[in-house]
């Protein structure tokens, strides 16, 4: 038989390859000099509301729980905006509106075709999506200045998450030029921050592609991510949320968006079977920032799924973006993302590498907690035999010694605030408990969870042992995730009362724990075995989830496929035709099956059948 032979650039070389490699940079900025000695500092307002070199949070007492930006150079500082700080406490005549601005010497560049300026940054700021100038600006002159809105949309009091890097083509401005000038300018918002690190000017081909924060998601019909640690037996059909845009000065056509899944490791440290598989989805045109504006708004959504690995092990998700312009081996918009199949019953959205306590300061504010909790997704919706049944949560309590005293019990809570599943019983935190996991059982354990439901998993404070103390938790301040949600309930400053849920830019230390019936692998059926050297071949099946036709790339060599329900029942065998590559299985109802080659090469594939 004829072997069908697909060859790929390893998305691994490409990833060892920095994202600049086809470009020469032009000018960096790490912000290392306390002293700003090539930047200038202006405060219109002439109230000392200046941008200011920093390592260390905003401050504010609307943001107490901010940390400092997160970026590749944090540690030897930042440049920093503290509106909200500047505005605490409330003046009595009403906040102040900023307007100010740090703007670099004169740099000397070398003149090139195209150019790109990108940098990380934390910014959240209030309230006007119309007049508020929160932007960087470039010029070749200091005198005429192209601005860019840097909240990319996002409106009034959003987050960005923290170190995201934003990059905008800037060759209209400094394109065969050899000077430039950098400003960024906090103007008319009267709160809250923007802190901004690691600053480039690169000469770059005006065709450009990014990734933004792709997410893992085992539950694939449900849109919360990102996941971090799950049981294996937890889901057969794994998703990646992915979005993406175009900030060069030219469309690009065709582009495709590749993902890879990779076994790194195995639990307990040996080797990976390496490459599972690969999954792809086309767009006909991304649209450039400069010839259409709302795709700065707008960025590309894509879902990529995978079927579910057979085995326990560290793994990881490489992604790239090409195009007619951009081919694969320049390297547009590579990112990559990690989690970890475990044998246990967690549910994780944190890897526990907490930077940070989610505390608050102002018991009389708007900001007081009283339940922390995160999004999960107990069960996927129709991919499994069998059910989970929710048994405990699991808290991350911070080593702050005013947490010993206080009274949590742990709730799951659904829609509309209705409370699932709970423990009348209240654990009391003590001495030993602090800087350590410990685990809330449920009373009675949450069973029959509804399927493809999201739950708000977390815990509750239920007495204080002072009118101070609140409630501090392990938190993240990721650089990805934007999946946290928290409950206040107390006495608004400004506005008497106060109920609601908020989220934050970041991930406390909270996870669901849950078993299974027989602790088995929930889409593995009889009759069917899979070894780890087949993972190794390239293997491309696709669409999946489909309509019930499914087309087959992949590099085995065999002569047969099977098709067979989760109760190991054969529903459908074909000789395989090299020429056709396509399997009909539109006859069959909804629901998963597991696909089988068989020959000399032999490999077996979760398939799920969608009408």
């Amino acid at each position: 038989m004829k072997r069908i032979k697909i060859v790929f650039l390893s998305l691994n070389l490409l990833l060892t390859q920095h994202l600049f490699a086809q470009r020469d940079t032009l000018f960096y900025e790490d912000f290392s000099d306390p002293n700003l000695s090539n930047w200038t500092v202006v405060d219109s307002t002439n109230l000392g509301h200046n941008w200011i070199w920093s390592t260390t949070a905003p401050g504010g007492q609307y943001s107490t729980l901010v940390g400092p930006l997160v970026s590749a150079t944090t540690d030897n500082g930042f440049i920093s905006m503290r509106a909200d700080y500047y505005n605490t406490p409330w003046p009595a005549t009403g906040p102040n509106r900023m307007d100010a601005w740090i703007t670099s010497d004169a740099i000397p560049i070398r003149p090139s075709n195209g150019a790109q300026i990108s940098f990380q940054h934390y910014v959240y700021y209030c309230c006007s999506t119309f007049s508020d100038k929160i932007e960087v600006q470039v010029s070749s002159d200091s005198i005429n200045w192209l601005a860019y809105n840097v909240t990319l949309c996002g409106g009034r009091s959003s987050h960005s998450y923290n170190g995201r890097r934003l990059s905008f083509d800037v060759s209209p401005s400094l394109a065969n030029e050899d000077t430039a000038y950098v400003r960024f300018r906090f103007s008319t918002a009267g709160w809250y921050f923007w802190m901004v690190d690691d600053v480039a000017i690169t000469a770059t081909n005006p065709n450009a592609l990014e990734i933004l924060a792709p997410e893992f998601n085992p539950f694939y019909k449900n849109p919360w991510g990102n996941y971090k640690e799950v049981p294996i037996a937890a889901s057969c059909i794994y998703k990646i949320n992915t979005t993406f845009l175009n900030p060069g000065r030219y469309d690009q056509k065709n582009v495709r968006l590749e993902a890879r899944l990779y076994m790194d490791s195995t639990l307990n440290g040996g080797a990976g079977s390496g490459l599972i598989s690969t999954t792809y989805s086309d767009t006909s045109t991304v649209y450039s920032f400069s010839s259409r504006a709302q795709s700065l708004c707008s960025p590309y959504l894509k879902e990529l799924f995978f079927n579910a690995p057979p085995a326990p092990g560290y793994y990881k998700v490489m992604l790239g973006l090409t195009s007619d312009s951009i081919p694969i081996a320049e390297g547009a918009g590579l990112d990559s993302l990690f989690f970890k199949l475990s044998t246990d019953s967690v549910l994780a959205k944190e890897d526990g590498k907490f930077n940070s306590s989610l505390k608050i300061d102002y018991p009389t504010s708007m900001h007081n907690i009283e339940r922390v909790a995160v999004h999960m997704t107990l069960q996927d919706s129709s991919s499994l035999s069998s059910l989970p049944t929710a048994t405990s949560v699991s808290v991350f309590i911070s080593g702050d010694s005013s947490n010993i005293g206080l009274d949590i019990a742990p709730r799951i809570w659904g829609p509309f605030d209705s409370l699932y599943a709970t423990n009348p019983t209240s654990t009391q935190i003590q001495a030993s408990m602090l800087n350590s996991w410990i685990t809330l059982p449920l009373n009675p354990p949450l069973s029959n969870v509804p399927k493809g439901v999201s739950f708000l998993v977390g815990v509750e404070q239920t007495s204080t042992q002072g009118p101070n103390t609140v409630l501090k938790v392990g938190y993240i301040d990721y650089s990805r995730e934007s999946t946290y949600a928290f409950r206040v309930r107390a006495t608004n400053v400004r506005s008497n009362t106060h109920s609601g849920w908020f989220s934050l830019s970041g991930q406390a230390g909270i996870r669901l724990n849950y078993s299974f019936p027989n602790g088995t692998q929930t889409c593995s059926f009889v009759g069917l075995e899979e070894s780890e050297t087949d993972l190794l071949n390239s293997f491309s099946l696709f669409p999946n989830p489909s309509k019930g036709i499914f087309r087959l790339e992949t590099n085995l060599d065999f002569d047969l496929v099977e098709v067979r329900d989760l109760n190991g029942r054969l529903v459908h065998q074909q000789d395989w035709n090299e020429n056709d590559q396509s399997i009909d299985l539109s006859f069959l109802e909804n629901g998963l099956y597991f696909l089988r080659l068989r020959g000399d090469e032999e490999r077996v594939e979760k398939i799920l059948i969608q009408k």
